[in-house]
């Protein structure tokens, strides 16, 4: 029976040592241009309809390796989707630079699978399926470590000799049973225990490239992490698509603190997005209170973005006439989420996009006086932001001004020093925990022995 009790105690040890321990995995991305011909921001001809749609929507995309050997597929990280798929997707940009090709073919790790059996509408003229291959990734913020991870999702809708791109989707997927039984990148990564939780993070290292981070913590991530400046809570539900929502409680601007709304009202982030879309109450705000003043200096404009049905006011300013002291000048711009007194200020700095011949108001305002917000890449470059995939949750750290510039891991040689000093820490007590259970197994079987010669002593003195 003793005997026995050791080999469980060994067994169980065993399988601590060799059951492999989650990471983080990591893809470097980079943002879309949206380019216009013989224009640019820096033209003269450049105008408020050129910034909107060039900043409306500006998505961003990583350069993934599949397949054994490798092969690269351009992907796009959207908010509007809600799979890892690869193939003619409706999203893929329609230009060269950005398309890319697979052939499944050619991979010795490439194998159907029945995850999801029913054809996706968007993949017209190709019966596609569900499929997994090799996928390489990193596993460390400085992307000095590259690895490949077999049996990876996803969902295959292109032929072999297709210009295609891959997609990988970050929506909710609340009421969404294609979303939920359809392949997800989280998914994949964590039903093989490669990742320890279903949150993900955009930590933009620059203006228009950063990482995405699977699996990973907010606290890993940022120097000198402090609990108080961190944000949590549920997304809400609201609208069509089920986008990531959350309640805002209180709007604040100007040294006065002056309470913009009433009442709650909704704040939608979508990272697709490169600017932040306003109230109507912050743009009679902050027109009668900044913009009133640079009159004929800085205009506000409607600009129909894509149909007539999308229309935004945009406030440009004239740069022989308005510079950066008057953007230090700018009311602060405060949120409070509901259930939390942190603050999230957004100085003038923060507001403006400066050209050769103009600065652009990031926040535009629609034309159909809504009171919600949609917070997009503004935000997440200001904010380092998680989103629980799997509990709906958001976790978002509150840096003031003197802080912001705190998570940048690539280029911080202090964040470095962070991580190191991390990777000791853990090198320390893995070993503690080794030499503890090395002590206990050792106890065990000592014990055991000494019970047996005890029993073999006694045995000898009835023989005698």
């Amino acid at each position: 029976m003793a005997i026995n009790r050791i080999k469980l105690f060994l067994v169980f040890y065993l399988f601590l040592l060799i059951k492999p321990f989650s990471c983080i995995i990591v893809f470097p991305f980079k943002t879309i241009e949206n380019k216009f011909e013989n224009i640019d921001s820096n033209s003269k001809e450049y105008n408020s309809t050129h910034f909107l749609n060039e900043y409306y929507s500006k998505l961003i995309y990583t350069k993934i390796k599949i397949g054994e050997p490798s092969q690269e597929v351009n992907t796009i990280i959207t908010f509007n989707d809600c799979n890892f798929k690869i193939g003619k997707a409706r999203i893929c940009v329609n230009a060269s630079e950005y398309l890319s090709q697979y052939n499944r073919n050619l991979s010795k790790t490439f194998n159907y699978t029945d995850y999801y059996t029913s054809q996706m509408n968007e993949f017209v003229g190709y019966k596609g399926c569900s499929a997994e291959d090799t996928i390489y990734a990193y596993t460390d913020l400085n992307l000095n470590h590259l690895s490949n991870f077999s049996k990876i999702g996803f969902y295959l809708g292109s032929d072999v000799n297709d210009s295609i791109c891959g997609v990988m989707g970050f929506r909710m997927d609340f009421y969404a049973t294609f979303c939920r039984e359809s392949n997800h990148i989280l998914k994949s990564f964590k039903s093989l225990d490669l990742i320890s939780n279903y949150q993900w993070i955009f930590n933009y290292t620059s203006e228009n490239e950063g990482l995405l981070i699977l699996g990973g913590n907010l606290s890993e991530l940022i120097a000198n992490f402090d609990d108080k400046k961190l944000y949590f809570t549920y997304s809400s539900m609201g609208g069509a698509s089920f986008p990531w929502m959350v309640k805002i409680s209180r709007i604040e601007s100007g040294e006065n603190n002056y309470t913009i709304n009433t009442l709650e009202v909704n704040g939608e982030f979508d990272n697709d997005c490169s600017l932040i879309i306003g109230s109507y109450s912050y743009m009679n705000y902050i027109e009668n209170n900044f913009f009133n003043k640079y009159k004929d200096i800085c205009i506000r404009n409607l600009i129909n973005y894509g149909t007539d049905n999308y229309k935004y006011y945009v406030f440009e300013c004239d740069k022989e006439k308005f510079g950066k002291n008057d953007i230090n000048n700018f009311p602060l711009l405060s949120f409070r989420f509901i259930n939390s007194e942190n603050k999230f200020i957004f100085m003038g700095n923060d507001l403006f996009l400066e050209t050769n011949y103009k600065f652009y108001f990031r926040i535009i305002f629609s034309f159909s006086w809504k009171d919600s917000w949609i917070f997009g890449k503004p935000f997440f470059k200001k904010f380092p932001t998680s989103i629980d995939y799997d509990k709906k949750r958001f976790y978002i750290y509150s840096n003031d001004e003197k802080e912001s510039n705190e998570v940048e891991p690539n280029n911080n040689e202090n964040d470095k020093n962070n991580i190191s000093g991390k990777t000791i820490f853990f090198i320390i007590l893995l070993c503690l925990i080794l030499i503890l259970i090395f002590s206990i197994s050792f106890y065990f079987i000592g014990k055991n022995v000494n019970k047996l010669r005890k029993k073999k002593a006694n045995e000898l003195d009835d023989d005698y």
